[in-house]
């Protein structure tokens, strides 16, 4: 009988042991709830994701709001549906229609519609307004955002351009609320983080705590 090396007993107990593993985490139900806590590198100063370029302004807000499309959670290779539940490109790759999520809601209640998202995209899109991420990525590509009915939007390109889609899924093109902007001007305001993503804005206290 051929006696095991320390090498082959070595692997022998790896495997034993990623088994046992495996098969407890088979068995675990997910829990869902409770609070996960993280640490910021800075204070992210303005909230206003569609001005900012730091990585502490996302990580402040990041939870709050939705886009129209977003990395897919199961392959962030691939793009998938957020608010916008499906779109079409036209043959000559320059119109892509966005048909919208129904019964969406925004935090406070106001339902969602297409008129959100042309205020969003007319706003990053503004000559005159500087939004170094999505705007930087989209005023190339982008002619003009139309409002087909309440659920659908059209954008409209200067040419074909494959980044387009992709540059959609970004998460620094997100939608605010035409009500919210029409009251506060801009999104700097902690009162102003209303969105339609998972998590609501609780509070904000600078240099100490952002909680959602």
């Amino acid at each position: 009988m051929m006696r095991r090396t320390p090498v082959r007993a070595l692997i022998l107990s790896v495997l034993l042991v990623a088994a046992s593993v495996a098969v407890a985490g088979a068995q675990e139900k997910p829990r869902y709830g409770g609070i996960l806590n993280w640490y910021v590198y800075g204070d992210p100063g303005r909230l206003d994701i569609h001005a900012e370029s730091p990585l502490s302004v996302q990580q402040a807000i990041a939870g709050v709001y939705s886009g129209l499309l977003q990395a897919d959670p199961d392959d962030p290779t691939k793009i998938a549906p957020d608010l916008a539940e499906r779109w079409t490109a036209s043959a000559d790759g320059k119109t892509y229609t966005f048909h919208l999520r129904r019964g969406v809601k925004w935090h406070d209640g106001q339902p969602f519609s297409a008129a959100d998202v042309k205020v969003s995209f007319d706003r990053v899109l503004n000559p005159s307004f500087k939004s170094p991420r999505c705007g930087s990525m989209l005023k190339p590509m982008v002619a003009s955002v139309e409002v087909v009915d309440p659920h659908t939007v059209q954008f409209n390109l200067k040419f074909p351009a494959a980044p387009f889609i992709p540059s959609m899924a970004s998460a620094w093109c997100r939608i605010a609320a035409k009500h919210v902007l029409e009251k506060h001007g801009d999104l700097v305001k902690p009162e102003a983080q209303i969105g339609t993503g998972p998590f609501k804005f609780k509070r904000y206290e600078r240099g100490n705590v952002i909680e959602w």
